[in-house]
């Protein structure tokens, strides 16, 4: 699941990685996780989340630009993978290795889950 993630992500690690990038690539990651979990389940709590993220209407709207690129991207590169995640981070950054963890549900595990809490 990583290396899926990882190679969603692409397109955008260049720019995450140029300044402060511990921070840009966690930011991005959490951008990717919640595009890929939109895609799998079509819940919109998945696009609200970054609105609280974002601190103002230009982020917010260039965090929709890449939310919307990136669910398309999943759709086209990963339609058959309907895993969801769960939680996940980064680890190590050195040269051009990334590392990150990422814990996840298939979608029948999530959607039994979520008729438990609601």
């Amino acid at each position: 699941m990583s290396d899926n993630l990882l190679r969603l992500m692409k397109p955008f690690i260049q720019v995450a990685t140029d300044q402060n990038s511990e921070k840009r690539l966690s930011v991005l990651l959490t951008i990717a996780s919640s595009a890929w979990n939109y895609a799998v389940t079509n819940n919109e709590e998945y696009r609200d989340v970054l609105l609280k993220i974002t601190p103002n209407q230009e982020s917010h709207l260039e965090v929709m630009r890449v939310l919307e690129q990136l669910i398309v991207r999943k759709n086209r590169l990963f339609a058959e993978d309907e895993r969801v995640i769960l939680n996940c981070s980064v680890g190590k950054i050195k040269r051009k290795r990334i590392d990150i963890t990422v814990s996840f549900l298939t979608k029948d595990e999530y959607l039994q889950r979520n008729e438990t809490y609601h």
